[in-house]
């Protein structure tokens, strides 16, 4: 009997399911929200939650996991960033006393539309076999995270300026934090454990190059609850 065969796949298939999610963000769920955070309104929020579900629906348990943990951290990422910056323009408008009921209308409009996606996509990642548990960050902790890799990120950017020779290592780094970013779902632990393998796996080039010396600290402040003496000796820290 002959067998048919089949190569074995030169891409990852979590790769491929992240853009399709990453596709739907941009080209769909990303309008809806931007409606409700600057325009005040919910849009038609069934047709919105009813778009994820069939979205969902073309994947298997394992792939839609992945399809909806990446919408989920998208979410959870621009709920941290723009609330915070409603907040900031809310207070500046009530400390000048000039009350924008426009303003404030959006600021309630917005957050309903938020909570029943979250709520869609908790739904979805529970059918999909996971389940959540005190071990998952809060919307607070993300945030104060999210600050922290953005300094990194950026003090690696700085670095970057007149050094060809390390560009492709420093492109790599911010790649690797930057999708940090979008592990939030794995729960405290593994994302720690990931985040300490990111350090553990560039320590030698962070270590070895004095070059790297400025964004050592701000991954000891981003890993520190990973246990501070490890990351320590990882990044050669006095």
């Amino acid at each position: 009997m002959d067998y048919i065969k089949i190569p074995v796949p030169n891409f990852r298939f979590e790769d491929v399911i992240k853009r399709r999610a990453n596709d739907f963000i941009e080209f769909y769920l990303s309008k809806s929200i931007l409606q409700g955070i600057y325009k005040g309104y919910r849009g038609n929020e069934k047709d919105t939650l009813s778009h994820i579900q069939d979205e969902w629906s073309k994947f298997s348990s394992s792939d839609g996991f992945i399809f909806v943990s990446t919408l989920l951290n998208h979410i959870l990422e621009i709920e941290s960033s723009e609330i915070a910056k409603s907040k900031s323009q809310l207070e500046a408008i009530t400390k000048s006393k000039n009350l924008d009921i426009e303003f404030i209308s959006v600021i309630i409009e917005y957050q309903p539309l938020l909570d029943s996606i979250k709520y869609q996509l908790y739904t979805l990642a529970e059918k999909s076999g996971f389940r959540f548990s005190a071990d998952s960050f809060q919307l607070t902790e993300i945030a104060s995270l999210n600050t922290k890799i953005d300094s990194i990120l950026d003090s690696l950017e700085t670095l970057k300026a007149g050094q060809e020779v390390v560009y492709n290592h420093i492109d790599e780094l911010k790649e690797e934090f930057s999708s940090l970013k979008t592990d939030y779902i794995l729960g405290k632990k593994k994302w720690h454990q990931r985040a300490a393998g990111v350090v553990a796996t560039y320590s030698g080039t962070l270590v070895a190059d004095s070059l790297f010396d400025p964004v050592k600290p701000l991954i000891h402040d981003l890993l520190s609850s990973t246990g501070t003496d490890v990351v320590q000796r990882l990044l050669d820290i006095k």
